[in-house]
């Protein structure tokens, strides 16, 4: 997703808009909150015993509420997991709020209660990308 809207910044000044989200949604990969939910609300886990502890292991840092997936922050908060078009959103307008490094943009996240599995990556990726910085 980050690759592609880098390539649209290079290659137009007009292509730095968000694209649309159908765009957006069309290149994602399954929603990988989707595993943690069955596991904890119904038990359900992977047929492969190498990926069942690796899940039952990772979960344990989940909590379900009303169906939605909270994981618990160091300090014990609970944050919202984001996925798809939501990352893409949240990246952009947090980074485009002021031009921050990569550190300065994760912990801001973090802050505001936002998590998803790929997301120091998702940053350090984007401050790369970004031609202000």
């Amino acid at each position: 997703m980050l690759s592609h809207a880098a390539a649209l910044q290079r290659a137009c000044v007009a292509c730095q808009k968000c694209p649309d989200t159908a765009e957006i949604l069309e290149l994602e990969p399954a929603d990988w909150r989707i595993p943690f939910i069955r596991y904890l609300q119904h038990g359900h886990r992977p047929d492969d015993p190498a990926l069942t502890a690796k899940l039952k292991h990772q979960a344990s840092r989940f909590q379900l509420c009303d169906g939605q997936l909270f994981p618990l922050s160091r300090e014990g908060d609970l944050l919202r997991c984001l996925a798809g078009a939501e990352i893409y959103e949240a990246l952009h307008q947090a980074h485009s709020l002021e031009h921050q490094g990569a550190y300065k943009l994760f912990q801001h996240l973090i802050h505001k209660g936002l998590y998803w599995p790929t997301m120091e990556y998702d940053v350090k990726t984007l401050v790369q990308q970004c031609k202000p910085c």
